[in-house]
């Protein structure tokens, strides 16, 4: 026989769904339906201003809401060490050049006083002498190739400033040191923190004793001009660039970017700031005249005129050290100083965001919950994501799983497992995803689950009052805050 009953419990409260939109958007319906139909007679004011200002709610959520973007960045296409590999390290690569007439990027690895030079774009290490022992690379040094056009004597030369010995070396295209007037070691007071090389093949070196940019002929060792700085920025003169031009672009030590033409001598006075940012260094694309200005967190491009165009090599916890440009090929290169690695960059294009849904809660108990989603990644462009819950509706939430996709994925399934919930209980869940510097998250609609009643905990199960024709069947039952039916059978 069975006998049924139930235990009384507390009726346990369900979590309603926030009405905000549902309010909102039929506001907004009610609104233009009203319009739309006409209507007869006065309107209500009290519901015409209602409705506008249901309407104006419905356009600030919508405005306010993530949404889809595309943005203009470079994409990093390689990692290389000294080998050519990630798999290698530099010791501090720091100051970077790039040689158009041989299309060889020169490294200048600070930690080991070594210039490691690689083909491109296949970046294939350079044979002997490279790598090349220089002179000590610490303090302030610096790098630059001569971009004149062969046949010039000069096309190809490769010039490194060494702060600690105050000289300025040069080297042909071999690696071969070239012979007098080089090294060149300017006049006291000297301070050197830079040096680039001009469209007529001119050697300058930044000054930071003086002040003063110096210009030297490669012929003779002889210096033949100078531009003061003094009067332009706080800062004292550090790395600098040249375009096709002859435009200098100067970067301040811990100070902004300015643009001196040839036009006007290099006059001060006709100084342009480019950059307001703390420049460590600078490059110019001779093709386009874009100016790339290198910053701690990230590369700046810019105009001549100084106007922002878009920003990238943002996204790692190096510290970003050089920057290069290689114009034919319309590649960027970036050192990473802190993790010993060099880094390269693909042309501008727009890159769109991820496209992310979350997928309908799976193993759902009392306590916990298989949530998940499915990530395309739309382009090259790795995805971050992470998997959030939320237990009051949307107002706070929480990661329950996270990681990145490795580009160019589609409908990749990614998960997690929401643990310690409370039974009964209402949450929702959605994935956030981004493609990291430059883009803004994108976050998903969310779904819901509802965690199911616990298992009643039965205990204490016995017959008492047993005589020839009867007995009470007893036991104890914890309900758990749920309603729960029970039932007691026997059986000879």
């Amino acid at each position: 026989m069975t006998s049924h009953a139930k235990a009384s419990s507390a009726e346990s409260t369900l979590r309603k769904a926030s009405g905000l939109e549902r309010i909102v958007r039929g506001g907004l319906s009610a609104a233009v339906a009203s319009r739309a139909a006409g209507g007869s007679g006065a309107p209500s004011h009290r519901r015409t201003r209602l409705a506008v200002a249901l309407a104006l709610a419905a356009f600030l959520l919508l405005a306010l809401a993530p949404s889809s973007m595309a943005v203009l960045i470079r994409a990093k296409t390689a990692t290389f060490g000294p080998d050519g590999t990630a798999s290698s390290s530099f010791g501090n690569p720091s100051q970077l050049a790039f040689n158009q007439a041989n299309d060889k990027l020169y490294v200048l690895a600070s930690g080991s006083s070594t210039i490691h030079a690689f083909d491109v774009p296949a970046i294939t290490p350079s044979g002997a002498p490279f790598p090349l022992p220089v002179a000590s690379a610490s303090g302030e040094p610096d790098l630059d190739s001569d971009n004149t056009v062969a046949p010039s004597p000069t096309a190809a030369n490769l010039y490194y400033e060494s702060e600690s010995t105050q000289t300025v070396y040069g080297f042909d295209s071999s690696g071969a040191a070239l012979g007098a007037p080089f090294p060149i070691e300017p006049s006291d007071p000297k301070d050197l923190t830079g040096v680039a090389v001009d469209p007529s093949g001119y050697v300058w070196v930044s000054d930071w004793s003086t002040e003063k940019v110096r210009k030297y002929d490669p012929a003779t060792g002889t210096e033949v001009g100078s531009v003061d700085t003094s009067t332009v920025a706080s800062g004292r003169p550090a790395h600098l660039a040249f375009d096709s031009n002859g435009d200098m672009y100067l970067a301040f030590y811990f100070g902004p970017l300015y643009k001196f033409t040839a036009a006007s001598g290099y006059a001060a006075g006709s100084a342009t700031l480019i950059d307001s940012t703390t420049t460590p260094a600078v490059d110019v694309d001779r093709t386009t005249h874009r100016v790339y200005a290198l910053h701690s967190g990230k590369v700046s491009v810019r105009d001549t005129s100084g106007t922002l165009l878009y920003e990238f090599a943002g996204g790692f916890s190096g510290q970003r050290a050089g920057v290069a440009v290689d114009e034919g090929a319309d590649i960027v290169y970036v050192s990473d100083s802190t993790n010993g690695k060099m880094y390269a960059y693909g042309p501008a294009a727009n890159y769109s965001d991820a496209t992310a849904s979350p997928s309908a809660a799976k193993d759902v108990t009392d306590t916990s919950a298989a949530i998940g989603a499915t990530i395309t990644d739309n382009n090259q462009l790795p995805t971050s994501w992470r998997l959030e819950l939320s237990a009051d509706e949307g107002t706070s939430w929480s990661t329950v799983s996270s990681g990145e996709t490795t580009g160019n994925q589609t409908n990749v399934a990614v998960s997690g497992t929401a643990t310690g919930l409370q039974p009964k209980s209402d949450y929702r869940f959605r994935v956030v995803t981004s493609k990291g510097f430059g883009f803004t998250e994108v976050i998903s609609a969310p779904l819901s689950f509802e965690t199911v009643a616990p298992p009643p905990v039965v205990s204490d199960v016995g017959a008492v009052q047993v005589n020839n024709t009867s007995a009470r069947l007893v036991g104890t039952i914890d309900p758990r805050n749920t309603d729960t039916g029970y039932v007691f059978q026997y059986g000879a």
